[in-house]
């Protein structure tokens, strides 16, 4: 179970929400392999940026804190209609390859569960023969 009451354990919630590894979490906002595991008390305001500009939509008061809500409502919907910057531009990628990943596996689940009716839908029809 993830713990919330700490920087360290909304982090890893926020991960989990993505559907993402920690060390693709990591590579996209250009942190080291394993920071997140070595989380002891806060994170530097410098890799708060970070994670905040590859990460637009996660609220970073609810991630330092626990006040409020994990993300942010309107942080995507800007990003969608500024694409003046390159920042902007870059972030947008990586946020794209991101829901891309949670997409693959979020089909990966649905396989995995058709399987299983699929399996059970099997079972109900020897079941009825007999």
């Amino acid at each position: 179970m993830v713990d919330n009451q700490d920087i360290k354990g909304r982090l890893c919630l926020y991960i989990k929400h993505l559907g993402i590894g920690q060390s693709r979490f990591e590579k996209i906002c250009g942190l080291s392999n394993a920071y997140v595991n070595n989380i002891r008390v806060s994170i530097s305001p410098k890799k708060l940026q970070q994670i905040s500009q590859h990460f637009p939509e996660l609220n970073t008061g609810w991630l330092m804190t626990g006040e409020g809500k994990m993300l942010k409502t309107d942080t995507i919907i800007q990003s969608i209609g500024d694409n003046s910057t390159n920042n902007t531009q870059v972030a947008g990628t990586q946020e794209l390859a991101v829901i891309q990943e949670r997409i693959k596996h979020l089909e990966g689940i649905i396989k995995e569960k058709e399987a299983l009716i699929d399996e059970k839908e099997r079972m109900i029809q020897v079941l009825l023969k007999r």
